[in-house]
């Protein structure tokens, strides 16, 4: 926590209860490190929880890699399960396997007390910063925008930040927009 206001970041009044910083760390750990991991070179995405590397899988994933990519980056959970992926499928996808339950949400669908109001929060205010996100980056200032603008909550900088891709290369560009640097927690 020290880092965090030591680093400029605003902890606000998570500084003086850690708890809840380590609470929107376990919970914001999967979408922070899946953010603008989506291009050819290092393609991560989550499923259930856990980090899956799909870098060396793009050019023999029968979908096309370009389908990959548009959804890398993010929680495919929905998407996978959506599309029926098979029991091959799955099986390839367990050798790719980064990290296993690295948030809490699949695993942990019932947390008590502080986890519980630190979820709750991140939940409601993951929809409003979508919002804000959305608001800020203008599709027709950005011609080449692929996909759709995405948030993720920064638990190290405690703010909230936005990111998509451009061009061919599925380029992240990460963004600081208004109302992301919210610090209250209630």
């Amino acid at each position: 926590i020290a880092a965090c206001v030591g680093a400029g970041g605003t902890c606000g009044r998570f500084a003086r209860r850690p708890v809840h910083f380590y609470g929107a760390l376990r919970e914001g750990a999967v979408p922070y490190l899946l953010a603008g991991r989506n291009t050819p070179e290092e393609c991560l995405v989550g499923i259930g929880g856990d980090v899956y590397d799909m870098t060396e899988f793009l050019p023999e994933h029968p979908g096309t890699a370009e389908t990959v990519l548009v959804h890398a980056g993010d929680d495919c959970t929905d998407l996978f399960e959506a599309v029926g992926h098979s029991r091959r499928a799955r099986g390839l996808a367990s050798h790719m396997l980064l990290t296993l339950g690295l948030s809490g949400a699949a695993s942990d669908p019932a947390p008590a007390g502080n986890l519980r109001s630190v979820r709750k929060w991140m939940r409601r205010e993951s929809g409003r910063q979508l919002r804000l996100a959305r608001a800020h980056v203008d599709p027709d200032e950005v011609p080449d925008l692929i996909g759709e603008v995405r948030v993720f909550f920064d638990p190290v900088r405690w703010r909230w930040r936005a990111w998509y891709s451009t061009g061919d290369d599925f380029v992240p560009v990460f963004v600081d927009y208004p109302g992301g640097g919210r610090d209250s927690y209630t």
